[in-house]
C-alpha cells in the first residue's frame, strides 16, 4: 500500500510522541492528514483527549 509522504512524516512524529506500533501511527496519521476523526475502541493505544480521536462507545 502507497502512503502520502504527509502521512509518512506524521506516522513518524505519533510514533515518537505516543510509542505506538507502525499500522496504528499509519492509520491515525492518515485520519489526520485527511481532516478526519479517528474512531477506536483502543483506548490504551491512542490519546482519547485528543480531538482527532474519539471512542464510539464513551460518552
Amino acid at each position: 500500500m502507497d502512503i502520502s509522504p504527509a502521512i509518512a512524516e506524521q506516522a513518524i512524529v505519533l510514533r515518537r510522541l505516543h510509542g505506538l506500533k507502525l499500522p496504528d501511527a499509519i492509520i491515525w496519521a492518515s485520519a489526520k492528514v485527511t481532516g478526519r476523526t479517528l474512531a477506536t475502541r483502543d483506548a490504551k493505544d491512542f490519546p482519547l483527549d485528543d480531538l482527532s480521536v474519539c471512542c464510539p462507545y464513551r460518552l
